[in-house]
């Protein structure tokens, strides 16, 4: 799922969904802390610095002598050609209780005009049901991250449920989502206490480590049954703990589980209902799992870090594995990689030589692949459409990232971007249209 950030340029982000045009502005959310992410949505407001035709928008609502001659000192900078001016005037106006009747106009002004409802001012791993009609993530206050779950398919969001945990995720069932939840056990306190007092680099990180290993090891995976409220703990085998879950298309949930003290060394497990299916060995760091009828592939390195969180795969010999349903398994080294939809392409990128190279396979033999492209220039972010016929990527030819995709019948891929900022993370939509981020981070959370 690709994100977007809301074009407030202010601190702080929000999860957000769009709604119609006209539609009035939502009510606040009662819940509020410091993060916050867009979904699939466009940006609200958004400031472009390329101005179109300034063409005055009607304000339907009363606004405040004040508001009102702020925004016009910024129009009239923004009809002069002082676009720095004009921006930071709406800027400050944007981050004030009495610009809501002006939100409309400043957004046509200045770019586009997408409404959107605020779900939450501290969102993050937010997750859809199968069905597109439910969505789940969580939100952290304080020490104790809790899950959300939101019926978005009506004319307003409608809350169904709120637990202790996170890396909520739905199970195949629709009804049912997996989450991880830490105990406030007498460890963890204790551990929380030593970072607290922690006074120099080297205290913190091992009090870091300290208190990541107590949570580890106070962590259990539980289901939570959403028609009746009822929650039962998921047991896995040989003593290992939750570590992260993910959606396994329409075969249960993926979860990444390890020893408390080798988080390095992870296995890959399928849940399906009551049953706990081991995928991978202890062979190294587990990453990225996807699946597709059929197939589940994953990601497979060592890590690189030894404190805190579980680490990131080294540059040198990570491996991509594939697993069919019947038992067969390859695998074959890989950078990163791309699954479709209906489980009948897979498509990866490697360094060989000195060059990078991108690929694709069909699945249904396993045996015979097709060279997409060998290049000097980076490459990253391989898309498959839904139906493995396309694929999207992204490679910088010079300064920044470009799209480039590629179909069947193609004998090399075409540019789709020319854009100065960067172009990236491209995701195929259902009818064929292709969905991606631009800019830099840093200019992508305003």
């Amino acid at each position: 799922m690709t994100f977007l950030y809301t074009a407030r340029r202010r601190a702080r982000a929000r999860m957000l969904l769009p709604r119609p045009l006209e539609s009035a502005r939502s009510p606040r959310s009662p819940r509020s802390s410091r993060c916050t992410c867009s979904i699939l949505a466009a940006l609200a407001l958004s400031l472009a610095v390329t101005p179109p035709a300034v063409v005055a928008q009607k304000v339907d609502s009363p606004v405040s002598p004040r508001a009102l001659a702020a925004h016009d000192s910024a129009r009239v900078a923004w009809e002069a050609g002082d676009y720095i001016d004009a921006l930071s005037r709406w800027d400050r106006l944007l981050s004030s209780d009495e610009s809501a009747p002006l939100h409309r106009d400043i957004a046509l002004t200045t770019g586009e005009w997408h409404p959107a409802t605020e779900l939450s001012a501290d969102g993050r791993s937010p997750q859809w049901s199968r069905d597109g009609r439910m969505l789940a993530f969580t939100s952290s206050i304080g020490d104790t991250p809790q899950s959300f779950v939101l019926d978005v398919s009506g004319a307003a969001p409608r809350e169904i449920a709120v637990t202790d945990g996170s890396s909520v995720v739905f199970g195949a069932d629709g009804r049912t989502i997996y989450l991880i939840r830490t105990a406030e056990s007498a460890a963890v306190r204790a551990a929380r206490e030593q970072l607290a007092a922690a006074t120099d680099v080297t205290a913190r990180r091992r009090a870091i480590a300290e208190v990541s290993l107590a949570e580890r090891e106070a962590s259990s995976l539980v289901a939570r049954d959403l028609t009746n409220g009822r929650e039962r703990t998921v047991a896995l085998p040989d003593g290992l703990v939750p570590m992260d879950l993910m959606p396994a298309s329409d075969a249960g949930v993926h979860v990444l589980a390890a020893e408390p003290q080798s988080p390095q060394q992870n296995r890959l497990l399928r849940i399906t209902g009551e049953d706990v299916r081991r995928l991978s060995d202890s062979g190294g760091l587990v990453a990225s799992p996807e699946s597709a009828p059929g197939v589940t592939a994953w990601m497979v390195g060592r890590a690189t870090r030894s404190f805190g969180a579980p680490g990131e795969m080294t540059a040198s010999e990570p491996s991509l594995v594939l697993l069919h349903e019947d038992g067969r398994r390859s695998t074959r080294p890989a950078r990163e990689f791309a699954l479709s939809a209906d489980g009948s392409t897979l498509a990866w990128y490697a360094v060989e030589d000195g060059a990078n190279v991108l690929r694709v396979i069909g699945l249904a033999d396993d045996t015979s692949s097709i060279t997409v492209l060998r290049t000097e220039s980076r490459l990253s972010a391989p898309a498959l459409s839904p139906d493995g016929r396309s694929l999207a990527f992204q490679s910088m030819p010079r300064e920044d990232w470009e799209l480039y995709v590629w179909n069947r019948d193609d004998t090399e891929p075409r540019r789709v971007t020319r854009e100065v900022q960067h172009d990236l993370f491209p995701r195929f939509l259902a009818d064929g249209r292709l969905l991606a981020v631009i800019g830099e981070a840093r200019h992508r959370r305003s």
